[in-house]
């Protein structure tokens, strides 16, 4: 993956070795300059490199719809466009050619592909706080939200937040708020 060595900031010599050795340097071998090095094991790791397209050999072989002097691997699965190595985009076991990937994407129409997700824990805490600065209808939003926990407990959860920790906090909430609020309604309905 990094094609340069490591090098010293200071010198810029090589600092050579493996993983384990560069994070035991204290100091350059060159310079003696101090050094800390934290590197992440990705940077050592070699992944494996992406299919390049084969140039077509024979008269009448075909041939990519996008690359006309690559040979064609095979067929898109949306519309039937032939795809070199390069160009086949495989999503789920099915292959598409960049066109149809990024308008399937757009549309729908490919089920794996996620163009937006809904926050629950978002929606289940503004019902929550909704309900905090319209106390009397909290007998109404607190129910709605206990019934979007449940609903949604099991929704892909978002990449970026622990959502099932803001759920859960927002269930307790709804349901303290909900007690208190038919509480005061229960006694004020009593003392008429």
């Amino acid at each position: 993956m990094n094609a340069q060595p490591l090098s010293c900031p200071r010198c810029h010599s090589a600092l050579g070795g493996g993983l384990p050795e560069l994070c035991a340097l204290r100091r350059c071998p060159a310079c003696n300059a101090g050094l800390e090095v934290a590197a992440f094991p990705a940077l050592f790791h070699h992944g494996e490199q992406g299919r390049a397209g084969e140039s077509t050999q024979a008269e009448g072989e075909a041939a990519c719809f996008y690359h006309p002097t690559k040979r064609a691997a095979i067929p898109c699965d949306a519309c039937g466009k032939f795809l070199c190595a390069l160009c086949d985009m495989e999503v789920s076991g099915r292959h598409y050619c960049p066109t149809c990937l990024e308008s399937g994407g757009k549309k729908g129409k490919i089920k794996t592909l996620e163009r937006a997700r809904t926050r629950h824990d978002y929606v289940v805490m503004s019902l929550v706080l909704g309900s905090v600065f319209f106390w009397p209808l909290a007998v109404v939003l607190c129910p709605v939200a206990l019934g979007l926990t449940v609903k949604n407990w099991s929704a892909p959860p978002s990449l970026v937040a622990n959502t099932k920790l803001r759920l859960g906090i927002c269930a307790v909430l709804a349901a303290l708020l909900l007690c208190a609020s038919a509480a005061f309604w229960i006694g004020l309905a009593r003392s008429n």
